[in-house]
Protein backbone atom coordinates (compact mmCIF):
# COMPACT_ATOMS: atom_id res chain seq x y z
CA UNK A 1 0.00 0.00 0.00
CA UNK A 2 1.39 3.57 -1.25
CA UNK A 3 -0.04 6.16 0.72
CA UNK A 4 2.14 8.65 -0.80
CA UNK A 5 0.14 11.99 -1.97
CA UNK A 6 -3.34 10.61 -1.07
CA UNK A 7 -3.23 11.73 2.99
CA UNK A 8 -2.34 15.67 1.71
CA UNK A 9 -4.95 15.46 -1.03
CA UNK A 10 -7.58 14.26 1.44
CA UNK A 11 -6.04 16.84 3.90
CA UNK A 12 -6.33 19.36 1.51
CA UNK A 13 -9.84 18.16 0.39
CA UNK A 14 -10.91 18.65 3.81
CA UNK A 15 -9.91 21.69 3.90
CA UNK A 16 -11.36 23.00 0.92
CA UNK A 17 -14.90 21.13 2.25
CA UNK A 18 -14.22 22.58 5.32
CA UNK A 19 -13.62 26.40 3.72
CA UNK A 20 -16.56 25.91 1.17
CA UNK A 21 -18.83 25.02 4.39
CA UNK A 22 -17.54 28.40 6.43
CA UNK A 23 -17.80 30.59 3.35
CA UNK A 24 -21.49 29.06 2.46
CA UNK A 25 -22.66 30.35 6.06
CA UNK A 26 -20.59 33.19 5.82
CA UNK A 27 -22.82 34.03 2.81
CA UNK A 28 -26.32 33.05 3.91
CA UNK A 29 -25.50 34.97 7.86
CA UNK A 30 -24.45 38.06 5.52
CA UNK A 31 -27.70 37.96 3.00
CA UNK A 32 -29.64 37.48 6.46
CA UNK A 33 -28.59 40.30 7.85
CA UNK A 34 -28.64 42.32 4.49
CA UNK A 35 -32.64 41.57 4.54
CA UNK A 36 -33.17 42.32 8.42
CA UNK A 37 -31.58 45.43 6.97
CA UNK A 38 -33.83 46.15 4.26
CA UNK A 39 -36.66 45.52 6.09
CA UNK A 40 -35.47 47.85 9.04
CA UNK A 41 -35.13 50.66 6.63
CA UNK A 42 -38.57 49.99 5.03
CA UNK A 43 -40.05 50.08 8.05
CA UNK A 44 -37.89 53.54 8.95
CA UNK A 45 -39.26 55.11 5.73
CA UNK A 46 -42.63 54.38 6.02
CA UNK A 47 -42.53 55.86 9.97
CA UNK A 48 -40.40 58.50 8.07
CA UNK A 49 -43.35 59.02 5.58
CA UNK A 50 -45.97 59.00 8.54
CA UNK A 51 -44.34 61.44 10.78
CA UNK A 52 -43.43 63.73 7.77
CA UNK A 53 -47.80 64.09 7.34
CA UNK A 54 -48.40 64.27 11.03
CA UNK A 55 -46.15 67.13 10.84
CA UNK A 56 -48.27 68.81 8.14
CA UNK A 57 -51.22 67.73 9.16
CA UNK A 58 -50.11 69.81 13.24
CA UNK A 59 -48.72 72.73 11.18
CA UNK A 60 -52.12 73.12 9.01
CA UNK A 61 -53.70 73.03 12.60
CA UNK A 62 -51.39 75.07 14.15
CA UNK A 63 -52.55 77.67 11.06
CA UNK A 64 -56.57 76.77 11.73
CA UNK A 65 -55.73 77.76 15.47
CA UNK A 66 -53.76 80.94 14.76
CA UNK A 67 -56.53 82.11 12.33
CA UNK A 68 -59.55 81.01 14.89
CA UNK A 69 -57.31 83.09 17.99
CA UNK A 70 -57.09 86.12 15.47
CA UNK A 71 -60.67 85.85 14.74
CA UNK A 72 -61.65 85.92 17.88
CA UNK A 73 -59.23 88.49 18.67
CA UNK A 74 -60.87 90.65 16.28
CA UNK A 75 -64.52 89.85 16.94
CA UNK A 76 -63.85 91.16 20.49
CA UNK A 77 -62.03 94.19 19.45
CA UNK A 78 -64.99 95.29 16.71
CA UNK A 79 -67.36 94.02 19.95
CA UNK A 80 -68.63 91.20 18.46
CA UNK A 81 -68.88 89.25 21.67
CA UNK A 82 -71.37 85.85 22.49
CA UNK A 83 -73.29 88.50 25.22
CA UNK A 84 -74.61 90.54 22.31
CA UNK A 85 -75.86 88.13 19.66
CA UNK A 86 -79.34 87.10 20.39
CA UNK A 87 -81.12 84.07 18.99
CA UNK A 88 -84.71 83.78 18.21
CA UNK A 89 -85.71 80.58 16.76
CA UNK A 90 -88.03 80.46 13.40
CA UNK A 91 -90.55 78.15 12.66
CA UNK A 92 -92.15 79.49 9.49
CA UNK A 93 -95.04 77.13 7.48
CA UNK A 94 -96.60 79.06 5.26
CA UNK A 95 -98.79 77.86 1.90
CA UNK A 96 -100.24 79.82 -1.00
CA UNK A 97 -96.78 82.12 -1.20
CA UNK A 98 -96.36 83.98 -4.18
CA UNK A 99 -92.79 83.04 -5.54
CA UNK A 100 -91.72 87.09 -5.26
CA UNK A 101 -92.13 86.38 -1.38
CA UNK A 102 -90.74 83.63 -1.37
CA UNK A 103 -87.39 84.78 -3.15
CA UNK A 104 -87.90 88.08 -0.80
CA UNK A 105 -87.51 85.67 2.33
CA UNK A 106 -85.06 83.18 1.39
CA UNK A 107 -82.72 85.77 0.08
CA UNK A 108 -83.38 87.29 3.80
CA UNK A 109 -81.15 84.10 4.98
CA UNK A 110 -78.18 85.11 3.62
CA UNK A 111 -75.61 86.40 6.27
CA UNK A 112 -74.93 90.15 6.09
CA UNK A 113 -75.17 93.38 8.26
CA UNK A 114 -75.26 91.82 11.61
CA UNK A 115 -77.30 88.96 11.11
CA UNK A 116 -76.69 85.32 10.64
CA UNK A 117 -79.42 82.66 9.82
CA UNK A 118 -78.66 79.18 10.67
CA UNK A 119 -81.04 76.32 8.95
CA UNK A 120 -82.03 73.48 10.76
CA UNK A 121 -84.78 72.48 7.84
CA UNK A 122 -86.07 73.89 4.38
CA UNK A 123 -88.66 72.93 2.06
CA UNK A 124 -90.26 74.33 -1.05
CA UNK A 125 -92.68 72.89 -3.05
CA UNK A 126 -95.84 73.95 -5.51
CA UNK A 127 -99.50 73.35 -4.64
CA UNK A 128 -100.70 72.32 -8.17
CA UNK A 129 -100.29 68.95 -9.30
CA UNK A 130 -99.62 69.59 -12.53
CA UNK A 131 -96.88 72.42 -12.03
CA UNK A 132 -93.44 72.64 -11.25
CA UNK A 133 -91.61 74.18 -9.10
CA UNK A 134 -88.88 75.65 -11.89
CA UNK A 135 -91.50 75.82 -14.49
CA UNK A 136 -92.68 79.59 -15.62
CA UNK A 137 -95.61 80.12 -13.58
CA UNK A 138 -99.16 80.25 -15.19
CA UNK A 139 -101.55 82.47 -14.77
CA UNK A 140 -103.93 79.86 -12.76
CA UNK A 141 -100.76 79.31 -10.47
CA UNK A 142 -101.54 78.20 -6.60
CA UNK A 143 -98.92 79.63 -4.88
CA UNK A 144 -95.81 77.48 -3.08
CA UNK A 145 -95.48 75.63 -0.02
CA UNK A 146 -92.11 77.03 2.42
CA UNK A 147 -91.36 75.86 5.53
CA UNK A 148 -88.25 77.37 7.09
CA UNK A 149 -86.75 76.71 10.53
CA UNK A 150 -83.78 77.27 11.91
CA UNK A 151 -82.22 80.36 14.34
CA UNK A 152 -82.01 83.70 13.78
CA UNK A 153 -79.09 85.42 15.46
CA UNK A 154 -78.86 89.42 15.55
CA UNK A 155 -76.62 92.17 16.98
CA UNK A 156 -77.58 95.83 17.40
CA UNK A 157 -75.53 97.99 15.17
CA UNK A 158 -76.75 101.30 16.82
CA UNK A 159 -73.81 99.81 19.17
CA UNK A 160 -71.07 102.33 18.82
CA UNK A 161 -68.42 99.76 19.00
CA UNK A 162 -69.74 98.54 15.35
CA UNK A 163 -71.11 101.72 14.35
CA UNK A 164 -67.08 102.74 13.08
CA UNK A 165 -66.89 99.14 11.23
CA UNK A 166 -69.32 99.37 8.38
CA UNK A 167 -71.49 96.61 7.37
CA UNK A 168 -69.12 95.19 4.96
CA UNK A 169 -66.37 94.40 7.90
CA UNK A 170 -69.01 93.36 10.07
CA UNK A 171 -70.46 90.92 7.31
CA UNK A 172 -66.68 89.78 6.70
CA UNK A 173 -65.98 88.86 10.36
CA UNK A 174 -69.30 87.03 10.86
CA UNK A 175 -69.38 85.06 7.68
CA UNK A 176 -65.37 84.25 7.64
CA UNK A 177 -64.57 81.03 9.67
CA UNK A 178 -61.31 79.22 9.75
CA UNK A 179 -60.60 77.21 7.30
CA UNK A 180 -60.77 73.56 8.37
CA UNK A 181 -57.45 71.47 7.72
CA UNK A 182 -56.61 70.34 4.36
CA UNK A 183 -55.99 65.81 4.20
Amino acid sequence: MKFGNRPLRMALFAAAVVALGGAAWFAKSAATTKAEALRAAAAAQSRARSAGEVLGYAEQRNKSVSAAAQLVADSQRAGITPERWVERKVNLRSAGTNRAEADRVIRETAPGNGRLFVSEGFELSVLGAKEGLFDVPSSDDRGLVMTLAGSYFAWDLKDSARRDLGPQVVASIIAAPPQPPKK
